[in-house]
This record gives structure tokens, C-alpha cells and sequence, in this order.
């Protein structure tokens, strides 16, 4: 159970810090719901990887936090590689 949280609390960081790094006002409890919804998201049929199921909720949630539509779709797509690719090579 306890590796269970440790799981959840670094991919919350990755969003964190995929935030920190676009000089986004996302501050970790934030990042977390996206983390969340875009977790929840992924239980929708969509192509592998989750592509573009993942960009679309991500964004819709960043954007809802007054920043701009262009720059959450970058957020979006740093954090779907920064989340995926890791996994992917060492698979």
C-alpha cells in the first residue's frame, strides 16, 4: 500500500514539475486533480498510449485555471512525454 502512494505522489510531481518548468501558476495540489482526471480520462476507449484523450483533458484543465489555451496544450503534451516515454524504453 505504501508503494501504492509513493507511485502516485511522483507522477503528481512529474506534473509539478512539468508545470515549474512551462513557468505555469500550477501549484502541486493542482497538479494533482490533473493528475487525477487525466488518470480517470484514461478509462475511455482511445488509442494506445491514451493519445489525444490524454492532451484534450489535460489542456481543458489547465486552461480552466486562466492560463492560456496554447500554452496547456504544451503542458499537456511535455507531461504525456515525460509520463510515457520512461515507461515505454524500459518496456
Amino acid at each position: 500500500m505504501v508503494y501504492l502512494f509513493a507511485r502516485w505522489a511522483i507522477e503528481a510531481q512529474v506534473y509539478y514539475l512539468v508545470a515549474l518548468s512551462f513557468h505555469l501558476p500550477i501549484p502541486y495540489t493542482q497538479s494533482v486533480m490533473i493528475m487525477v482526471r487525466a488518470s480517470l480520462a484514461a478509462l475511455v476507449p482511445s488509442s494506445p498510449g491514451y493519445v489525444g484523450v490524454f492532451e484534450w483533458t489535460v489542456t481543458t484543465i489547465v486552461a480552466g485555471f486562466a492560463i492560456d489555451r496554447s500554452a496547456a496544450l504544451a503542458y499537456a503534451v511535455t507531461a504525456h512525454l515525460a509520463l510515457l516515454l520512461p515507461i515505454t524504453l524500459l518496456g
